[in-house]
């Protein structure tokens, strides 16, 4: 292949990319009724959709944790406090209260948002792959705003009534 050619194909498909990213919602329709149609595109979205949820669960277990952490530091804290004839004070409960506060802020900060915000580039890079309209990778409000209508049209196309 010459390389006028090569490059008239790459520009080519660099163009009907960007066509896919900026396509208008009546136009994503039919492209997304194309796409369910293809039992390749359904496994592999019904896979992004599992490891959304392994992801979910996962974050939901560590946060757990950090709660029974915190109950069982409570039920000391009360113990002791019966221990010596007092209840838990004013102050030792705000202490314990602004902890577990502050470990759930630290775990969304260091932990949750940083994953979530992983796998939502890796499946809009995937996605893009797939020609999903309006895919790609982005943190722009109203970029997410359409992918998340495109994303409902396609999650009601494969799951339907589920």
């Amino acid at each position: 292949m010459s390389e006028s050619r090569r490059l008239h194909a790459a520009t080519a498909d660099q163009s009907q990319q960007k066509d896919f990213r900026t396509m208008t919602f009546q136009k994503s329709l039919s492209h997304v009724s194309t796409l369910v149609e293809d039992e390749t595109f359904v496994q592999a979205m019904k896979s992004m959709k599992e490891e959304q949820d392994a992801l979910e669960r996962k974050l939901w277990e560590e946060r757990t944790e950090i709660l029974d952490r915190h109950e069982q530091k409570v039920k000391a804290a009360k113990a002791q406090a019966q221990i010596i004839g007092s209840g838990l004070s004013k102050l030792d409960a705000d202490l314990l209260s602004d902890a577990i506060r502050q470990e759930i802020k630290q775990f969304e900060m260091e932990r949750g948002l940083p994953a979530w915000d992983g796998l939502v580039a890796k499946h809009q890079a995937a996605m893009e792959v797939l020609t999903v309209p309006a895919m790609f990778v982005t943190s722009k409000p109203a970029d997410l705003q359409k992918q998340k209508k495109v994303m409902q049209l396609v999650e009601g196309t494969i799951y339907g009534d589920d």
